[in-house]
């Protein structure tokens, strides 16, 4: 379960919209198109061009042509840089089966705004970008969820929560934490199991070390819960052999600019 922060109902709104192959190359087959088939078609067809435009200017024109054929594309528009006016264009960007990059760039007809993009490190394979608000600043930062699913090959899947923050010059991951991992047993193959599971909560509804709400604002609490399962034989049931729960405070740090662990 993952504490959300205070960012922009309308903005997280959009972070679902999703864009898979069709982006066109060519602006000369936007205008053909636009002749043709009027001016919604077009209006379309500028967007994906827009689109394009991004992630070859972010990534280069190889991955970008990847990413048209294959690849994965989270759209959402959110106010990561406070130095340039209005929100900025987010994409999430996967090519699979474990590759991911976040991509900040200025939105479509956005009157003064650099024309510069601003590429996260490859990340995991991206499942989901939201604004949060845990750092009080101007600017907002970015809950990404990665996923990495090795469950076929390593026989394991993980699940990650990252926070991406604007430092001045570009994206830079401020916190990340595994959320669940499940892994098997290679040999005997598959007679174990084990899983870790984490619960997040951030920003200003985090409970203080008296339990009342509010009481830390840049703070991240995490409890995570760990088991240990065994395979009954002839069987594809498993029975817990062990729980463990262990608990997790990070605290921010404008000097490291980032989340940094401090004591429970």
């Amino acid at each position: 379960m993952i504490g959300r922060g205070r960012g922009s109902k309308r903005a997280t709104a959009n972070s679902g919209r999703r864009h898979r192959a069709g982006i066109l190359f060519a602006g000369m087959v936007v205008l053909v198109v636009a002749g043709a088939c009027g001016w919604e078609t077009w209006a379309t067809a500028r967007a994906e061009h827009e689109l394009l435009t991004l992630l070859v200017r972010a990534l280069g024109a190889e991955r970008a042509k990847l990413i048209q054929e294959e690849g994965e594309v989270i759209e959402g528009y959110f106010d990561v840089v406070p130095d340039l006016p209005g929100r900025e264009r987010v994409l999430a960007v996967s090519l699979p089966p474990d590759r991911g990059w976040v991509l900040v760039g200025p939105a479509g007809g956005a009157a003064g705004a650099s024309r510069e993009a601003w590429t996260s490190e490859e990340l995991a394979r991206v499942r989901r970008v939201e604004a949060v608000q845990v750092v009080q600043d101007p600017a907002v930062e970015l809950a990404v969820s990665e996923e990495y699913d090795a469950r076929v090959g390593a026989l394991s899947f993980v699940r990650q929560i990252r926070l991406l923050k604007w430092d001045g010059k570009g994206l830079r991951t401020i916190w990340k934490r595994t959320v669940w991992e499940e892994t098997y047993s290679p040999d005997p193959p598959y007679q174990r199991r084990l899983t870790r599971e984490a619960q997040v909560n951030w920003g200003t509804g985090v409970k203080g070390d008296r339990g009342e709400a509010g009481g830390e604002r840049e703070v991240i609490r995490v409890e995570e819960i760990q088991r240990e399962y065994r395979r009954r034989d002839e069987s594809v049931q498993y029975d817990l052999e062990r729980e463990t729960s262990s608990g997790e405070r990070y605290s921010w740090s404008p000097e490291e600019f980032r989340f940094a662990r401090s004591d429970p």
